[in-house]
């Protein structure tokens, strides 16, 4: 029976992750697969075994040796086993609560922009109205592409102003069009902002389509360096 006891406490790791000692070796649980922990990739008849990371523990070495999700928890259980001085070794990992720590913040922070890049994905449209150095900074912070919601910003505006317009040009030309509907007798009013929406999405669209750059609405960019310019005079 394999010998299995819990590490003692000259090494106390931050909850959330679990070490036991099997045989000599380690059995770790994690929350999250740490950065820069890879299994042992165990090779055939013509590649060798090649070793898993290296990972210093409580001044000791040892090598993981395996990696696999838990049947109780999203969380993974390596196996880590005393490193083989015959082995080529890179530089260790550390395994320990300063660690664990860091690495805890780094998966908070990697979920809180996957998050963010989730919700702003849906609302790429309003994104893509940005001023374009904007719209590339959220690209290069979520990943979501510039040109995309550029793309769908100018499509969905042009599709909801041109009918807009169409129909308040009616309504200006024709009253007895919308005598019986309250509504429609506001379209005139929105002729002129429609119609500037629709032309300036159709320029954005192809602009979009022929080079693959962003750009935002020149009312929103206004207004977004406006209130930048003002609270700059204001700090």
């Amino acid at each position: 029976m394999a010998e299995e006891r819990v590490a003692g406490d000259r090494v106390r790791l931050p909850e959330g992750f679990r070490l036991r000692r099997v045989d000599g070796g380690l059995v770790v649980d994690c929350p999250f697969e740490p950065p820069g922990w890879t299994p042992r990739k165990v090779g055939d008849q013509i590649r060798a075994d090649f070793p898993g990371s290296a990972v210093r523990y409580d001044g000791e070495l040892f090598e993981v040796v395996s990696g696999e999700g838990r049947s109780d928890s999203d969380g993974v259980r390596y196996r880590l086993e005393p490193w083989d001085d015959r082995c080529r070794m890179g530089p260790p990992v550390d395994l320990g609560p300063e660690a664990c720590r860091a690495w805890h913040r780094r998966f908070a922070r990697i979920r809180l922009e996957e998050k963010q890049a989730h919700t702003l994905s849906w609302l790429a449209p309003l994104a893509g109205l940005l001023p374009a150095a904007d719209q590339e900074a959220l690209e290069s912070r979520l990943g979501v592409s510039a040109g995309r919601a550029t793309l769908l910003s100018a499509g969905l505006f042009l599709l909801l102003s041109l009918p807009t317009a169409a129909f308040g040009l009616v309504v200006l030309l024709v009253p007895d069009f919308a005598a019986d509907d309250s509504w429609l007798q506001v379209l005139p009013a929105l002729l002129l902002p429609a119609a500037y929406l629709g032309v300036e999405s159709w320029v954005r669209f192809n602009i979009v389509m022929s080079e693959w750059r962003p750009v935002g609405s020149l009312p929103v960019v206004l207004a977004v360096k406006g209130i930048r310019a003002l609270r700059a005079l204001l700090m």
